[in-house]
């Protein structure tokens, strides 16, 4: 069975997946408070506050198109 994300980090930090995705999605809704936080958002996600699935992939293909290989 293939594990998400959130199973992945939460099993190395000792709490469980849904901890994981409250905690991102806390700090999605901080930063999307923000005037200066949501600015910077709205560059990645121009169709609105993203979940946290949606974050955590669209920000890992912002990482694998810069990577140097």
């Amino acid at each position: 069975m293939k594990q998400t994300i959130f199973q992945l980090i939460a099993k190395r930090h000792g709490v469980t997946p849904e901890h994981v995705r409250a905690e991102i999605q806390i700090a999605i809704d901080a930063a999307w408070n923000d005037p200066e936080g949501r600015e910077e958002q709205l560059r990645l996600f121009p169709e609105g506050k993203p979940s946290p699935e949606l974050f955590i992939l669209r920000l890992a293909e912002q990482v694998k198109q810069k990577a140097p290989y």
